[in-house]
């Protein structure tokens, strides 16, 4: 469940936001919302008017870091819209208009609820990994590349969430591969982006997008 943040990008304790939420009228209102860690998911909210309204939704891995931003025109009534796009993200940014030029008679927008549904390939538990006192520094590096690693499992390996490239990247493969197999022992990813990429070969003549990996 998202949660607020009580002033925008600070480092003080993140609180419940309490849905639903009313914007009223007047200027655009700016809400924002933050997940207590870093998601790779599919953006969902349930809004609510009785006229027309704009939603400019902005995605940030960072505090005050956009990297992606879409709008959404609300219709009149209820409505739940799932963004489609798979997305990484931390914080979230609605900046709501609640009138423009199209819209004759200014009503409230009320925001039911915003929800992130993650996504990636389901892992086996990570192999154990013990080190002695003086070197619990390589433990940090290891959860961070475990964690990274099953955010880019997705359908394919992603070299990232946020640039999510073609079939052809073998060279972020390769290492996605070796770090796959020693964490997890699976090589399911591996083996269907081997099967990918010869069936482009195929396709191609043997040419891909990047000349190192043609």
């Amino acid at each position: 469940q998202p949660v607020h943040i009580t002033k925008p990008f600070t480092t003080e304790p993140l609180r419940e936001r309490r849905f639903p939420v009313v914007v009223l009228p007047g200027a655009p209102q700016v809400i924002q919302f933050a997940w207590e860690e870093h998601v790779v998911a599919q953006l969902e909210f349930t809004v609510e008017t009785t006229g027309r309204a704009v939603l400019h939704i902005d995605f940030a891995e960072l505090p005050g870091c956009t990297h992606h931003r879409m709008n959404y025109v609300s219709r009149p009534g209820r409505q739940t819209y799932r963004v489609p796009r798979l997305n990484s993200f931390q914080y979230v940014t609605f900046s709501v208009e609640t009138a423009d030029w199209m819209t004759r008679d200014a009503v409230p927008l009320i925001i039911h609820s915003v929800v992130a549904h993650r996504r990636g390939l389901e892992l086996p538990p990570t192999v154990p990994f013990k080190v002695d006192r003086a070197n619990q520094w390589l433990l940090a590096i290891r959860d961070c590349c475990d964690r990274t690693l099953r955010m880019c499992s997705q359908r394919m390996f992603l070299d990232s969430p946020l640039h999510q490239e073609v079939t052809a990247c073998s060279g972020d493969y390769w290492i996605e591969t070796l770090m796959s197999a020693v964490l997890y022992g699976d090589t399911r990813l591996a083996k269907a982006d081997l099967d990918r990429t010869a069936r482009l070969l195929r396709h191609r003549g043997g040419v891909m997008f990047h000349t190192s990996y043609s």
